[in-house]
């Protein structure tokens, strides 16, 4: 991991084995990131290979793990929420594979964007806002508020 995250209070025994009962054994690589980074808010990053498409806002904590994934509309039972964007989507683990998934809230869709816990870690990156590049066209229009009038 490129990323380096501040550390937090461990997830309790108590959270863990309450995740474990319901979602069976989490893969050791997230149960070792719970008990260092629980609930962390990342700096502003970018998942490596999705075109600065993805990134993390905050990691969820593992004691709200539960409500969140019943307070989601459309989230599969298959899908732990361990993570969101700014865009109000999640980051997820995959009960079954393990795999991390993407899950975008808008299309009610998942897809895959890491084989495991630990090459999600990996690929998370900065955000170097130099590495935006647009393609002519991409662009189509802009809105600029009249009021917006910022102060330095």
């Amino acid at each position: 991991m490129s990323l380096t995250l501040p550390q937090a209070k461990p997830a309790s025994s108590t959270t863990l084995a309450r995740l474990t009962e319901t979602y069976g054994e989490l893969p050791h690589g997230y149960q070792k990131f719970i008990g260092v980074h629980d609930g962390v808010t990342p700096p502003e990053n970018v998942l490596r290979g999705t075109n600065n498409s993805i990134g993390v806002r905050s990691f969820i904590a593992a004691s709200d793990i539960l409500e969140t994934a019943q307070s989601v509309d459309g989230l599969s039972d298959d899908l732990i929420p361990i993570a969101d964007d700014d865009a109000g989507n999640f980051i997820c683990l995959g009960v079954f594979d393990h795999k991390i998934y993407f899950w975008d809230h808008e299309v009610d869709r998942n897809e895959v964007i890491a084989d495991s816990f630990e090459d999600f870690l990996e690929r998370l990156d900065p955000f170097d806002l130099s590495q935006v590049q647009l393609e002519k066209g991409q662009v189509m229009r802009v809105w600029l508020n009249a009021n917006f009038k910022p102060e330095f």
